[in-house]
């Protein structure tokens, strides 16, 4: 059985059980045979583009006799998968933009459970679900020395505009309390990620005054916090 990285454990072990799983760009598919073999649920869809990975996620399939409780699409995004209220949406290991593309071109019902993992560019996906009116449960993992950001949103049908520092940052890690003192101790990594963005941004040469003014502002802001989290 293949051993899922801590990056996919973190996604194996939030999702709760379901009827059926719909895993996008699923590489080589290890997320949708541990949640089958665990039988965390109950059938699962899982696509892929690129043709080795998908040849090889539908040869484990067969050789670990799955092919009654899951198959593989050699598809774009979700293809022609029709979505229904009780599946589990999960779009992890790409960039923020690939997956706002793919969430663009679907219809989500309304109760469907969703997973995305950006790999990159998070601040993306942050804005255009808020825009969207989801809001956005999130937690973080260290997979070989990089933090990933797992979100859950939820269709609470309430749209609002985030800062450029509650998109780069996200609003539950901005908030006063534990998560945010504990995330800034245990994970370094994730302090200079925050402040390079925000630095890359203040250094751009063509940024408008008032812009520099905006960031110098969430600068700051963070910084106030991490003096109460050290």
């Amino acid at each position: 059985m293949p051993r899922l990285s801590p990056r996919l454990r973190h996604i194996a072990d939030k999702i709760s059980p379901c009827k059926r799983l719909i895993d996008i760009g699923c590489d080589h598919g290890y997320l949708g045979i541990h949640m089958v073999s665990q039988k965390k649920c109950s059938y699962a869809i899982l696509t892929e583009i690129n043709k080795r990975p998908y040849e090889e996620t539908k040869k484990l399939i067969r050789e670990l006799a799955l092919t009654e409780k899951m198959e593989i699409l050699h598809c774009d995004g979700l293809g022609n998968i029709a979505l229904q209220e009780t599946d589990t949406l999960v779009i992890a290991g790409m960039g923020a933009y690939e997956i706002r593309s793919i969430l663009m071109q679907a219809k989500l019902p309304e109760n469907i459970t969703i997973c995305l993992q950006a790999t990159w560019n998070r601040e993306v996906l942050r804005s255009y679900l808020a825009q969207e009116g989801y809001e956005i449960k999130e937690t973080l993992v260290l997979d070989k020395g990089k933090v990933y950001a797992s979100f859950f949103p939820r269709q609470v049908r309430k749209k609002r505009h985030l800062s450029l520092l509650e998109a780069s940052i996200g609003e539950a890690f901005l908030e006063e309390g534990a998560s945010f003192q504990y995330y800034m101790k245990t994970e370094p990594g994730l302090l200079k990620e925050w402040l390079d963005y925000l630095l890359r941004i203040y250094s751009k040469k063509k940024l408008r005054e008032p812009k520099y003014r905006e960031v110098c502002h969430y600068l700051a802001r963070l910084c106030d916090k991490l003096v109460l989290a050290l």
